[in-house]
């Protein structure tokens, strides 16, 4: 049995814990940073980190929680019980974790915001839930109930999902509440922001563009963006600072290449003008040499075949229809 709980308490640390989670014993104190060791005799401890999603958690505040997954949805890993009320967190282990910073691909997000979010309509869990802090399975305050020893990955989620398979990669706008859904939610609403503004002030320094996008991400975090909630400041912090390094990095250009994106307007009508006299002189020549022929008796079938233009032209350029 011994050897059974230490296996448990090493797949819930090891590679799946941050280095240094969030921990408290009592949530109305406050948060503290400990190492994992320390942060594990706590009665919450956070389970993920800021970049990477490796467990799924719902918030279910009703007795009989623990019993809420029954008939609906896949079984959770753990079931953390509150032996006072029978509130409960389910949670589940993700085999391949989703990368939630800006270096992830927002395919697999959006996927994961809507398995994410139908487990917790099915479960009628806490929509509110923001997932940072959860129920310590392996603190002697909680009675804990567990359940597979393997890790799932979202496709088996998604296979209790009713109707799912039908909008298979894309995210119902019912699910899109959850924790990772309001995660996308601000995430899209920046990165969108970021790409239109990364060039349209010189910033000074990366520290002043960070601080922009981590006040503007503050602002998208109120709804109508999080209806059933904010994130927490860390999330958003987090989510900051991932868009802002990636836009940095990637998309911020040369006074030149802006000028060129954001006033392409003006540059199209300067060189229609400028095209514009071009032509005017070219039509100039043309008629000037079309009266000289004509002066010496030619043609007009002639002219036009020798200035390689139509007769009507020739017709025309001899009426004195020329510009200055």
């Amino acid at each position: 049995m011994a050897q059974e709980s230490n296996l448990a308490v090493q797949l819930f640390s090891s590679e799946r814990l941050p280095r240094r989670p969030y921990c408290t014993d009592d949530l109305t104190c406050g948060l503290r940073i400990r190492g994992q060791n320390q942060a594990l005799r706590l009665r919450y401890i956070q389970p993920n980190s800021p970049a990477l999603r490796h467990w799924l958690i719902f918030d279910i505040d009703r007795p009989g929680a623990a019993w809420a997954w029954e008939n609906l949805v896949a079984e959770p890993n753990y079931t953390v019980i509150n032996p006072d009320n029978g509130y409960a967190h389910l949670i589940y282990g993700l085999q391949v974790p989703v990368v939630t910073s800006n270096f992830g691909r927002l395919a697999p997000l959006r996927y994961a915001a809507s398995v994410e979010g139908a487990y917790t309509s099915l479960l009628n869990a806490d929509p509110g839930y923001s997932g940072l802090i959860c129920k310590n399975p392996f603190h002697p305050s909680w009675k804990v109930r567990r359940g597979p020893n393997w890790a799932y990955d979202l496709a088996s989620l998604a296979e209790w999902i009713p109707d799912f398979g039908k909008c298979k990669g894309k995210v119902k706008r019912k699910y899109v509440d959850a924790s990772l859904g309001r995660h996308v939610a601000l995430f899209d609403e920046l990165r969108q922001w970021a790409y239109r503004n990364i060039n349209m002030a010189t910033w000074i320094s990366f520290d002043a563009w960070y601080k922009t996008l981590e006040g503007k991400a503050a602002t998208y975090n109120i709804f109508p963006t999080n209806p059933e909630g904010p994130l927490r400041q860390s999330e958003i912090r987090a989510t900051a600072k991932s868009v802002a390094k990636w836009v940095w990095r990637n998309l911020r250009g040369s006074q030149a290449d802006y000028v060129a994106r954001t006033h392409m307007a003006e540059i199209q009508t300067i060189r229609g003008r400028q095209s514009g006299k071009a032509r005017a002189a070219k039509r100039n020549s043309l008629a000037a040499r079309a009266q000289e022929l004509a002066d010496q008796g030619v043609a007009h079938g002639k002219i036009a075949e020798l200035l390689q233009v139509s007769t009507k032209s020739i017709q025309r350029y001899l009426k004195g229809w020329t510009r200055t």
